[in-house]
């Protein structure tokens, strides 16, 4: 494993020089990844129902609410997408980042 690798233990994803995700590196491309994805809704979510997603990071864009974070498996993800239909946001975009 390259030297820069073995000393990192944070992640910080800066597309055009805003935050989007930042957190413990858990593994590398030499070691086990847990994916990261970013999640794009329509409109901006309630304070109140953030709770809801865990340790995703919150941010906003526009009229748009992202949230960012690590999914360990497809069950993680699709129980955080069955969490976004059933509060009635509008799914505007999946990536994984």
């Amino acid at each position: 494993m390259p030297a820069d690798l073995q000393l990192c233990n944070r992640l910080v994803i800066l597309p055009h020089g805003k935050v989007v995700y930042g957190g413990k590196v858990r593994g590398t491309k030499y070691g086990s990844e847990v994916p990261i994805y970013q999640i794009r809704i329509r409109g901006r979510l309630d304070p109140a129902r953030s709770a809801w997603f865990g340790s995703l990071l919150i941010s906003y864009e526009g009229d748009f609410t992202l949230m960012t974070g690590e999914l360990q498996d497809q069950p993680a993800l699709f129980g955080l997408l069955a969490k976004v239909r059933d509060l009635g946001l509008e799914l505007e975009s999946l990536q994984r980042l």
